[in-house]
């Protein structure tokens, strides 16, 4: 995953560049820190990975290939992200999930009822197989009331923030993205959330590339690498444990 020289102006201000030559990357798993004042091109970036924005000069890579090249439904398999607000849909947790899943996960051709219970019933083995691999999934699931059959709630109003939280975490880990992006994830979390969010950041995603933004002290202070942005050009990249 990389930025290679990567200029770009809003729509809404064409003469104002918000990432004037950026550069960074990584070929590993890896969390890189992004850091620096309010406007310094930090949620730019995350816009630009996330394909929202394609009008930008450079390169933007993920596995070497162009974002551009990247069609929706692949571009979503290959990076996830965990925001500070997540979006959910009205059913349960395992209904959620179910949209991360990968597509041959899913039995196509099935009645409703059928097909609502064979995704539910996969995402129960996906998330068992991920167990095996990753204890701290278990700690995640017991924090939801009625594990997988907790009811969301329209936009997840039926949720606590760290819920919430907890599904978007879950969601990533079962795409099986390449990228991970942490935008401010810890905001309006409890000490204890925080803490537990914090543990998954460094053991859960520990073989992906974790992107972090962040103005959590103890959050940041878990990446390896800190790339510090100002008026939309990188002012610092090296090791953050320097």
């Amino acid at each position: 995953m990389g930025f290679r020289n990567v200029r770009f102006a809003y729509p809404t201000a064409p003469d104002r560049l918000a990432l004037d030559g950026i550069s960074f990357g990584a070929t590993r798993p890896v969390s890189l820190g992004i850091v620096g004042p309010n406007g310094a091109g930090k949620s730019t970036v995350v816009k630009l990975l996330l394909g929202y924005y394609p009008g930008y000069q450079g390169q933007i890579l993920v596995n070497d290939r162009e974002l551009r090249d990247l069609n929706v439904l692949e571009l979503r398999r290959r990076i996830a992200i965990v925001s500070q607000d997540p979006f959910l849909f009205d059913g349960t947790v395992a209904e959620n999930l179910e949209l991360a899943t990968p597509t041959r996960m899913r039995m196509e051709g099935a009645g409703d009822e059928r097909e609502r219970k064979t995704k539910g019933m996969r995402v129960e083995d996906a998330l068992a197989k991920a167990q095996e691999e990753r204890p701290a999934v278990a700690r995640l699931l017991e924090r939801l009331p009625q594990g997988l059959a907790t009811q969301v709630g329209e936009g997840g109003r039926r949720l606590s923030g760290g819920q919430r939280q907890i599904v978007a975490i879950l969601r990533a880990l079962l795409r099986e993205a390449d990228v991970i992006v942490f935008d401010e994830a810890t905001a309006h979390l409890d000490e204890e959330m925080r803490g537990l969010l914090r543990e998954v950041v460094q053991g859960l995603f520990s073989d992906r590339i974790r992107i972090i933004l962040t103005h959590d002290p103890d959050l940041a202070s878990l990446t390896e690498v800190e790339i510090r942005l100002d008026s939309g050009r990188v002012v610092r990249y090296a090791s953050a444990r320097c």
